[in-house]
């Protein structure tokens, strides 16, 4: 070892410095290093958040398709004769389009609270359900994509797998 004032030789132990008469005493921080704390799970952190917001996504992914529903239903009540002077074809592909759209978000609405409600119990199911709508809800821009970010960014992290394992193994 060497003194960082004058670099004169110390040996192991020694407390002052023979040539220059400084203190070589170690800081208790660096003598003793404090035990590191137990690593938080990330994973535990972030997952109420998330399950809560998956619940909102699915209230704004059933109300459009409450209102696709509606509006194919009043559609449909004006009969062949709406739009005016169209072909009745053109009623029966407006209603299948409106049916499938409206059934389309009914049914990631309805995984949506799945999903929100597996992650706030920890069922192991859910992780995997969260991924795959995460990937899905890339898409549906703003909010969607930055819940999609948020999903994939807690459940495919490092370690994450693992983390929430242990989550729904203490649930």
């Amino acid at each position: 070892m060497f003194c960082d004032r004058c670099g004169n030789t110390v040996t192991q132990g020694q407390t002052y410095c023979s040539s220059c008469g400084k203190s070589l005493a170690v800081p208790a921080a660096v003598a003793a290093p404090m035990a590191a704390p137990p690593s938080q799970n990330r994973v535990a952190n972030h997952i109420q958040v998330l399950g809560i917001l998956w619940l909102v996504a699915a209230a704004l992914l059933l109300l459009p398709a409450l209102f696709l529903y509606m509006f194919g239903r009043v559609f449909s009540a004006f009969g062949s004769d709406f739009p005016p002077g169209a072909p009745p074809e053109v009623h029966a592909i407006l209603h299948l389009v409106f049916s499938c759209l409206a059934l389309f978000f009914l049914i990631l609405g309805a995984a949506a609270v799945i999903a929100g409600w597996g992650l706030l119990k920890h069922e192991p199911w859910a992780r995997i359900l969260a991924v795959v709508l995460g990937f899905i809800s890339l898409l549906h821009f703003p909010f969607g994509t930055a819940l999609g970010i948020y999903t994939i960014w807690v459940l495919l992290s490092v370690n994450a797998e693992q983390e929430y394992l242990q989550l729904s193994a203490s649930a």
